[in-house]
């Protein structure tokens, strides 16, 4: 599978989940391994966990959506905090609103709260890779900056480059927690998403089999074990947020 095409099904993924629907870069690290890029939307419920599984395996498409839910979308006020990656994603809607012209959305790159005056989904930068706490730092900036009082859903993501086999996945978890415990308080109307963090493939090869024989660690082993142990902190703890 192309990153294109997995892009386009995480963005329809992050789309129905966003609308409502309730059936609810490295280029390499993304091609090898579309089933963890998947896992990098946090469902929340059950729900959303079947409608996942429905996208999958094709019982549910963009065309099954009543265009209500479109239309309800396209008046909300919508943010998303991201980095490389996030880009594809972005790419990824826009390719779904080319072959969907009925899907209306004003998807504009931005920071500035005076942009949410109107219908718009927003997305920007945020933070720096590799310190995942700079990047909720920002998210929290942004919020407190006045975009918290004018948006509907704001949702921002990790990268799986924040999360190494070195990482101290409990202090990442417990500032995010802190940092979006916060926001929920002070911004009640908004609705917060909660996104895991994807995983990566695990290398192969011949440098792999000599790591093997020398007892050595083979690339993204011990960090795709942190970074799943982050997920299995957030999910539980945000699975009845909505």
């Amino acid at each position: 599978m192309s990153m294109k095409s997995i892009m386009v099904i995480l963005s329809c993924i992050i789309f129905l989940l966003i609308a409502g629907c309730q059936s609810s870069g490295d280029e390499d690290a993304i091609n090898n391994d579309s089933h963890a890029l998947f896992s990098s939307v946090s469902t929340g419920n059950i729900a959303g966990e079947k409608l996942m599984n429905d996208i999958l395996t094709g019982k549910l498409t963009i065309q099954d959506v009543p265009q209500k839910k479109w239309d309800e979308l396209a008046q909300k006020k919508i943010y998303f905090g991201h980095q490389s990656v996030g880009f594809n994603i972005i790419d990824g809607i826009k390719h779904i609103l080319a072959e969907n012209p009925h899907i209306k959305l004003n998807i504009i790159e931005t920071r500035k709260p005076s942009d949410f005056n109107v219908a718009v989904f927003a997305h920007s930068r945020i933070g720096i890779n590799e310190n995942p706490q700079s990047k909720t730092e920002d998210f929290l900036q942004l919020m407190d900056s006045g975009i918290g009082n004018k948006v509907d859903i704001a949702f921002h993501k990790y990268c799986f480059i924040d999360v190494t086999g070195n990482s101290d996945i409990e202090n990442i978890f417990d500032n995010y927690v802190m940092k979006m415990k916060k926001m929920t308080k002070e911004y009640p109307d908004v609705k917060f998403i909660y996104v895991t963090i994807p995983l990566t493939t695990i290398q192969t090869g011949p440098k792999a089999w000599i790591k093997k024989v020398l007892g050595r660690p083979v690339g993204g082993f011990d960090a795709n074990i942190k970074r799943n142990n982050y997920n299995k902190l957030l999910i539980p703890t945000y699975q009845n947020s909505h």
